[in-house]
């Protein structure tokens, strides 16, 4: 799909909305949120036009729906930052910045998804949606020393130069707050919701098999890279109730990461003798892991701090019942739909999988309560609010004021 300039649109598109690159493999929180949001946006406002930057030669190309969207254009225009080798990652930024600028003038309003990606200097109001602050509270949780780096400079100016500030989770607005009570008049809680993918269905035992899984089996999703997930605390709490589930299972989906990771949770499973009970899958995809959320006994997402939880609502409207953290944003995400634990305590943690395990009228309850607590979540919510967002931002804008007169009297 070619890129659509505004000149092609001005009189046809109310709103030119633009966004920076996507991760289009969608293997994590940040990729399912774009993805989501953009689609959602597409079908609810037709009138607007959506414009995407991508790479040069993307490993993983754009979703078809993306593609022939009659409302969406690509602009397959950026580097990688290592396309030319580490000697000239700094060019290299330095020109996708340049490109960026000079694409988004284009545009009435900047999307940045993903801070990470926020190009400072934007002549029109730029959205930004910041996901969390945990490498700049828990650094000790996060362990990755450029995010925490980029945390500690660039999120205060990010905060400053934005027009808009969207955030996840009543919770994250709070620290938000927190750190940067300037940002209030701002700030814009857009909660998240689980794709129309996840669902109850039947998941025939065959189908676990080539996996190496079998019922019944405890499910866990997400990264296992970074300690706040606590993914060691629920091995040990797993560890504690095997000798009394002899035929329960661990199943383990998401990226390790790092060679270190690997090692830690390879040898934590050898220490604990755990190695012929637990399943550890790597690079699923989402249908893979719906059906394996349909097919669990319980779900259990034990985080030290999270931004907001979303595969707690995707369990939950997989019909799986859930145990969760009672910390940060996992109340607010799970209610009473869930049962909640200190995610520090082992012995609570492994005694709450249990108890779901062993009751076969608990797991009813909780399906019943997370399909309930899901529904109150949808991403047509996310997507209304998060286009309020913009108009009030080109509400200031001068430039759109008079395009829009003109385009009316044209009329």
């Amino acid at each position: 799909m070619q890129a659509v300039r505004r000149g092609e649109h001005s009189n046809c598109a109310d709103i030119v909305v633009g966004f920076e690159r996507f991760d289009f493999r969608n293997d994590s929180g940040n990729a399912t949120y774009s993805l989501q949001l953009l689609r959602t946006l597409l079908y609810l406002y037709p009138q607007w036009h959506f414009s995407v930057l991508t790479r040069l030669r993307e490993r993983f190309p754009p979703p078809r729906w993306m593609q022939q969207a009659a409302n969406c254009s690509l602009h397959p225009k950026l580097l990688h930052p290592l396309a030319l080798g580490p000697i000239f990652q700094r060019w290299i930024t330095w020109r996708n910045d340049r490109l960026t600028r000079g694409i988004a003038s284009q545009w009435d309003v900047m999307h940045v998804t993903n801070p990470l990606h926020y190009v400072f200097g934007i002549s029109i109001p730029v959205v930004v949606t910041i996901h969390d602050l945990i490498p700049l509270e828990y650094p000790h949780l996060h362990l990755v020393p450029s995010a925490i780096q980029f945390y500690q400079v660039k999120i205060p100016k990010i905060i400053e130069d934005a027009s808009c500030i969207l955030v996840n989770s009543f919770y994250t607005a709070e620290r938000v707050l927190h750190y940067f009570p300037e940002a209030e008049s701002k700030l814009q809680v857009t909660q998240l919701a689980a794709a129309p993918i996840f669902f109850p269905r039947e998941v025939p035992d065959a189908y676990l098999r080539q996996y190496g899984i079998h019922r019944p089996f405890v499910l866990y999703v997400g990264s296992m890279r970074y300690p706040r997930k606590n993914v060691l605390g629920l091995l040990q709490a797993f560890a504690r109730i095997s000798p009394r589930f002899p035929e329960l299972q661990l199943v383990l989906v998401g990226q390790m990461g790092t060679q270190e990771v690997r090692r830690k949770i390879f040898q934590q499973l050898a220490d604990l003798r755990l190695t012929a009970n637990v399943r550890i899958l790597e690079g699923l995809i989402a249908e893979e892991i719906a059906n394996l959320y349909a097919a669990a006994t319980v779900f259990c997402y034990p985080p030290f701090v999270e931004g907001f939880g979303l595969p707690v609502l995707e369990a939950m409207q997989s019909g799986c019942p859930v145990v969760t953290s009672n910390l940060t944003s996992l109340p607010e995400v799970a209610g009473d739909a869930a049962v909640l634990v200190d995610p520090s305590n082992v012995a609570e943690l492994a005694e709450a999988i249990a108890a779901v395990v062993e009751s076969e009228q608990l797991q009813q309850q909780l399906r019943q309560k997370g399909l309930q607590q899901a529904a109150k979540f949808s991403w047509e919510k996310t997507a209304q609010l998060t286009a309020e967002s913009y108009q009030r931002v080109l509400g200031r804008s001068v430039r759109v004021k008079q395009r829009l007169l003109s385009n009316a009297n044209v009329a």
